[in-house]
């Protein structure tokens, strides 16, 4: 059906190399670089040169990588998948 087709297209390759690797590899480098460039200007020269003005997004980072991480404790606490995966063997 379409998922067929849908996996074929991300496992054909082009120069050499498949789809799925461009994308992962390629074009997500190119992303981040420019992510980066971007938080560089921003931290010179925009709106978060100043502190004040950056405390909100600093903390809404912090909350963002904080909150998953103890909802995924909270209800996963005394299970097999507490530290996030099940261990191959079953234990």
């Amino acid at each position: 059906m379409f998922s067929d087709s849908y996996l074929g297209f991300w496992k054909s390759y082009v120069g050499g190399l498949t789809i799925s690797y461009w994308v992962n590899d390629g074009l997500m480098a190119i992303f981040f670089l420019l992510i980066g460039l971007e938080l560089k200007r921003e931290l010179y020269k925009g709106e978060l040169s100043d502190l004040k003005s950056t405390m909100l997004p600093i903390f809404a980072a912090l909350g963002g990588i904080a909150l998953p991480a103890l909802f995924h404790f909270g209800f996963n606490k005394g299970l097999p998948t507490q530290a996030g995966f099940e261990d191959s063997d079953g234990d």
